[in-house]
């Protein structure tokens, strides 16, 4: 019996942070978001403190400000193998990151800029139900992550610019799974895990006019390190087994990766202008998930689960078509594979490669003022999974549509 409840602990603690390091939301502006997530070589608007700090000062004109938010629809499907006809399905509510930049241009030389944006941050819920033939491993997790820049920006000459920003990063998790122990009234046990982290990074960038119809973009977001050191562990267990899952508290790390970006920008005529761009994501550097409690039992040990991902390029490729002296319209699309190798699979993280499309607008209401939209979709692969430490497997796939809507001002 202590055996089997020692597992249950393991598979209970295994994984519970992966899902936000397998979710990388690049929605950080709405015209970005409509050229598939491309802007590091073009200099549109002050989003560019995320996307290129370094084009800061060719954006920032006055004082701006710009607010943006998407709303996110996500489903994932999990077919258990070999046995047919165990299907579990996400139930996730809308997820809503957002973004706010302000901006001050100082001299033809200088921008100052400072961001509040939500580059992680979702819920999944496979739901506490038997149709859920994942609870013992997860039931829900929440991840929400905000990070706070303030950024400066300088016009080197009429062709260069370069700019960086410090990065605070603040976040917590919540995670709910189930615990195939049973009181009398045939209630099922149930684990959660709750912590909070704060960070420190940076973000830089270069964006240069290389001629009259091609720029060059550079970006290097560095990696973040969540550390939780008093994370709250609670369980709802039969009365008889509550001391071998005693209440207590946990640290654990998690390193959010370095996104390095390369883009360029070509001015095909006085409407339409075309960008390339590649992401590199370091996601090497998540190599295990390590839990250390502050009580252990014989059934409640810390613990340590292999992750071993590999880092990913990405592909991008937008389009910015300016329609007339009002509308501008944009499209985009890109390929985005799935850090996860194989083995690793783990429902925290339903990953697979992934294939995007995207569209939008902006329309210049008055000298001041402007309006975005932008339209996104994405279908991952169907793909076959296992994981032998977790004795899973099956198939995924995932597809989630998503719309931006935003606002900026001129003062």
């Amino acid at each position: 019996m202590k055996r089997k409840l020692s597992i249950i602990a393991c598979l209970l603690v295994s994984s519970s942070f992966v899902y936000a390091g397998g979710f990388q939301v690049n929605m950080q502006g709405v015209r970005q978001v409509a050229m598939g997530g491309s802007s590091t070589a073009l200099a549109y608007d002050i989003a560019s403190i995320f996307y290129n700090p370094g084009a800061l000062a060719k954006t920032a004109k006055g004082t701006q400000v710009y607010l943006s938010a998407n709303g996110i629809f996500a489903k994932t499907t999990f077919v258990s193998t070999p046995t047919a006809g165990y299907t579990s399905q996400t139930d996730n509510p809308m997820s809503t990151p957002f973004n706010l930049y302000l901006s001050h241009k100082l001299n033809d030389k200088i921008a100052l800029g400072f961001g509040v944006y939500t580059p992680f941050g979702s819920t999944v819920n496979w739901g506490n139900t038997n149709a859920n033939s994942l609870r013992y491993l997860i039931e829900k997790i929440e991840l929400r992550n905000i990070n706070f820049q303030p950024t400066i920006s300088y016009q080197v000459n009429d062709k260069v610019s370069i700019g960086a920003g410090l990065v605070y990063a603040t976040g917590s998790v919540v995670l709910e799974k189930g615990i195939p122990l049973f009181d009398p009234n045939g209630k099922e046990g149930l684990g959660r895990l709750e912590g909070k982290a704060n960070s420190i990074g940076f973000n830089m960038g270069v964006h240069a006019q290389l001629n009259d119809r091609l720029t060059l973009g550079v970006n290097y977001r560095s990696q973040v390190r969540f550390d939780i050191t008093s994370g709250d562990a609670t369980f709802t267990v039969p009365s008889s087994l509550a001391a071998n899952f005693p209440t207590t508290t946990f640290s654990a790390s998690l390193p959010m990766p370095q996104v390095a970006s390369l883009g360029l920008g070509y001015k095909v005529n006085n409407k339409l202008t075309l960008q390339g761009e590649m992401n590199f994501v370091g996601w090497e550097s998540y190599k295990s998930l390590d839990f250390t409690y502050a009580k252990t039992t014989t059934t409640l040990m810390n613990s340590t689960s292999a992750r071993n991902w590999e880092n990913v390029f990405i592909f991008r490729l937008g389009a910015h078509y300016q329609y007339n002296d009002k509308l501008e319209l944009m499209a985009g699309i890109a390929r985005d594979p799935s850090p996860v190798k194989d083995g690793y699979f783990s429902p925290e993280t339903p990953d697979a490669n992934r294939f995007l499309t995207t569209a939008g607008l902006v329309y210049k209401v008055s000298d001041k003022i402007n309006l975005m939209a932008s339209y996104y979709y994405t279908q991952t692969e169907q793909r076959e999974v296992y994981n032998n430490a977790d004795a899973v497997k099956g198939k995924i796939q995932t597809a989630a549509v998503a719309g931006g809507i935003g606002v900026s001002y001129k003062f």
